[in-house]
């Protein structure tokens, strides 16, 4: 197994991992902002997936993000 290899199974690992902590949210919940609170979730879930965009888009294979 090389370098790619590892990164390509910890990204697909990641991917799932995300996909299975927020697969029950619903719109309701992901637009919530309780008093105290700086971000909803649905705020943090975009950040998490234009993240993820950039990395695997941009870094690792040198295409323009999604």
């Amino acid at each position: 197994m090389n370098g790619a290899d590892v990164m390509r199974r910890q990204v697909e690992a990641a991917h799932q991992w995300f996909e299975g902590t927020v697969a029950d949210v619903t719109q309701a919940q992901a637009d919530y902002l309780p008093a105290g609170t700086v971000h909803p979730i649905g705020e943090l879930i975009a950040h998490i997936v234009q993240g993820e965009d950039g990395i695997v888009n941009g870094m690792l294979r040198g295409q323009p993000p999604i």
